[in-house]
């Protein structure tokens, strides 16, 4: 027990100060569609096939990914050898069929084998970003039918408000929403947001713990008839800044959360080509065979691990030889993110002072 004490009072700051414990758990492979009731199997393939082009972007990270040759194109040729499985549901949708006439639908939910799409985007040369991702405050600004900008909160009848959600949902990006109370409004305007005020923006989302920010401004160019997305994410101590131009509304929020998604895919999507090497970390607070048994469990699922050896235990103090394909620094801050185990210093296994230390934090 002395020993966890003294272990303890030298644990440091998660590498990615950013990062709090708001990352959530993205639903990877599972995607819908929606299809005309008398839809024939060459429809329904279609269906099939563009859902898995969805599933492979929001996996690889890459907007993409879906026109990559080698293994991408053949699961596309036959994305049925890719589901795990698929369900009809109740659709209120009408749909005109191949003569114009409207037709009653179904809700085609589907959901694709995660080996299978993972293998296919490592044999395309494409990386593969995990289920546990940060998450992102979103701050949307438009103008109102006064020409004034108003901030726009999750539940607001508003085009942008679905649109945007779809593509965050679409690019695998958690978002969450502020709540536009009076403490929100006391300290964030939508002028704030234009801007890309970063104190007023980050004051706010240090109050949900977000782990980001995504702040956004769509509106429509007098001049041109164009419309315009501004664009600002804030994430781990860098901002980046765009602004784009589109015909549609959709057109400039796409590339407004495509901003957000390329940064976090560069950031946590790894190289599985790249060759296995060997790093060795000792863990705190492997207490009992249980803890063991759940460390390794964890260790197996973390993208960029292919493999771990124990290489023995000394108390509550286990070490373990990991083959790793994703460099040092982002396996560093994927750990960070997944927050199960936290960097640590001073703490040494026998005579091995190259290993990590980590303690094992119990949930």
């Amino acid at each position: 027990m002395s020993r966890l004490l003294s272990a303890l009072s030298a644990v440091a700051l998660f590498f990615c100060a950013a990062l709090g414990t708001a990352a959530e758990t993205v639903r990877l492979m599972e995607a819908e569609r929606i299809i005309l009731q008398s839809a024939d199997e060459r429809a329904q393939t279609l269906a099939l096939r563009d859902a898995l082009r969805e599933v492979f972007v929001r996996v690889s990270g890459d907007v993409n990914a879906a026109e990559a040759d080698g293994a991408v194109q053949e699961a596309l040729r036959n994305p049925s050898d890719l589901l795990a499985r698929f369900g009809f549901g109740a659709s209120e949708v009408m749909l005109p069929d191949a003569i114009g006439n409207m037709q009653p639908t179904f809700k085609l939910d589907v959901v694709f084998d995660g080996q299978r799409v993972r293998s296919a985007l490592v044999d395309s040369g494409l990386h593969v970003w995990a289920a546990r991702r940060p998450s992102v405050m979103i701050y949307l600004a438009a103008p109102n039918s006064l020409g004034n900008i108003d901030l726009l909160g999750e539940i607001a009848q508003a085009d942008g408000v679905a649109l945007l959600r779809e593509q965050a949902r679409q690019r695998g990006v958690p978002l969450q929403w502020p709540l536009l109370d009076l403490q929100d409004l006391s300290i964030l305007t939508a002028d704030d947001v234009w801007a890309g005020f970063e104190q007023p923006m980050a004051v706010v989302a240090e109050r949900y713990n977000a782990d980001a920010i995504l702040g956004g401004y769509v509106g429509v160019q007098p001049d041109s008839g164009q419309w315009v997305g501004r664009w600002h994410f804030i994430f781990a101590g860098e901002k980046r800044t765009a602004t784009f131009f589109g015909d549609t509304q959709q057109s400039v929020i796409a590339q407004g959360v495509g901003l957000a998604a390329d940064a976090m895919a560069e950031r946590y999507a790894v190289d599985h080509r790249q060759t296995a090497r060997p790093m060795d970390i000792s863990v705190l607070n492997v207490t009992n065979v249980q803890t063991h048994g759940a460390v390794r469990q964890y260790l197996r699922d973390v993208n960029g691990i292919s493999q771990i050896q124990m290489l023995g235990i000394d108390g509550d103090l286990a070490r373990y030889r990991l083959s790793v394909r994703a460099p040092e620094s982002q396996l560093l801050d994927i750990l960070a993110l997944e927050s199960r185990m936290q960097l640590m210093s001073d703490i040494g296994f026998g005579d091995d002072a190259s290993a990590l230390n980590f303690i094992w934090l119990s949930q």
